[in-house]
């Protein structure tokens, strides 16, 4: 890439034919509607009406065999960070819009996507990882913040996305089976709030028919047998709400125990919800609701539902993972699902 200050005196043509344009010659008038702005490449029937405007002199590049333009290296930086579930949108200089085609949970390759950025002239900045995304939202945007980029700069970008299966990709959300367990400390009243409240959860990630409540007395025995059968009818997660998860003796933890269930977690770094606690019995996972966090849209729940029917699973690092950013105030309100449309950070937007 070779930088070019043409002076009016004594211009040719032939100094202005193929070279971009670094700057905006005129916003107003013939030469604007004609797109001599800046990054334009000028084209040999368009050096007429650039030599008609009022200009003392014009900075230019040209460009080598070994240079790719904003606009042919930001197509393919797009093309290269978009994984599966990504749409990408080609806008003007050097820009691609990478939008989510359908709702879901965005990964992001943070590593990758650090030593992508390091290079010159990359910029792909996106919304968090493990983030609830709606179909059509913009999840990021790749960028050439230069007007002319070295090929091989492109070629090492397009490797780091490459080994990384793409920076990004939008999981959809699988129809999992849902039961729930509710004690004998919920009271019908409670029974009901919950019902609905869970509903509409489950109605926004698509397997709200595939719920299941059942309310029990405090017996262990009794709410041993109905985790059996709800792991025996092929229950993926089971969700059980009214024990006291600080009581290894709760009837609850008694009957887990009795049916050879593993308790992963017991408390979480991360407010509300350091009282959920997570076990597992064979394929089914099982989430402990403290009775203070049945019916809210904006407990760490909230965010372990999404990761469950997206990846299946959550490791006990990414559980410890949760400390950061764990507090879960006003300001987190766009990590949550936007299960109430025109109640949240992001209005929910119909599927295609």
């Amino acid at each position: 890439m070779k930088p070019h200050l043409v002076k009016r005196d004594g211009v040719r043509p032939e100094d202005l034919i193929g070279r971009i344009l670094c700057h905006d010659l005129v916003r107003e008038g013939p030469a604007a509607k004609a797109g001599l702005r800046k990054g334009h490449r000028v084209q040999e029937d368009e050096a007429p009406l650039l030599l008609r405007q009022e200009w003392d002199e014009l900075h230019l590049i040209e460009l080598g065999e070994e240079d790719l333009s904003e606009e042919e290296a930001g197509k393919q930086l797009g093309r290269a960070v978009a994984g599966p579930g990504v749409v990408v949108k080609e806008r003007p200089h050097g820009k691609a819009e990478l939008v989510a085609a359908h709702k879901g949970l965005l990964k992001v390759q943070v590593a990758a996507l650090r030593r992508l950025n390091a290079l010159e002239g990359m910029a792909v900045y996106t919304l968090f990882t493990n983030q609830v995304v709606s179909a059509r939202e913009t999840v990021a945007n790749a960028q050439i913040t230069l007007l002319a980029v070295a090929r091989r700069t492109v070629r090492e970008a397009e490797q780091i996305a490459r080994k990384a299966g793409g920076l990004l990709r939008v999981l959809p959300f699988t129809r999992w089976r849902i039961g729930a367990i509710l004690t004998g400390r919920v009271n019908e009243r409670d029974e009901e709030r919950f019902r609905s409240t869970l509903s509409e959860k489950l109605r926004w990630f698509g397997c709200e028919e595939l719920l299941d409540v059942t309310r029990l007395s405090d017996d262990p025995d009794q709410i041993r047998k109905t985790v059996q059968a709800f792991l025996g009818s092929g229950t993926n997660l089971l969700l059980i709400g009214g024990g006291n998860a600080m009581d290894p003796l709760d009837p609850v933890f008694r009957a887990l125990a009795a049916v050879g269930a593993h308790v992963e977690r017991h408390g979480m770094p991360a407010h509300p919800g350091t009282l959920l606690w997570i076990a597992s019995l064979g394929s089914m996972t099982m989430i402990g609701l403290p009775a203070c966090g049945m019916f809210s849209h904006v407990t760490l729940f909230d965010l372990l539902l999404p990761r469950f029917l997206a990846e299946g699973k959550i490791s006990l690092d990414e559980l410890a993972d949760f400390g950061h950013g764990g507090i879960l105030n006003k300001a987190m309100a766009f990590r949550f699902p936007p299960y109430r449309v025109g109640k949240q950070v992001r209005s929910e937007e119909e599927e295609p």
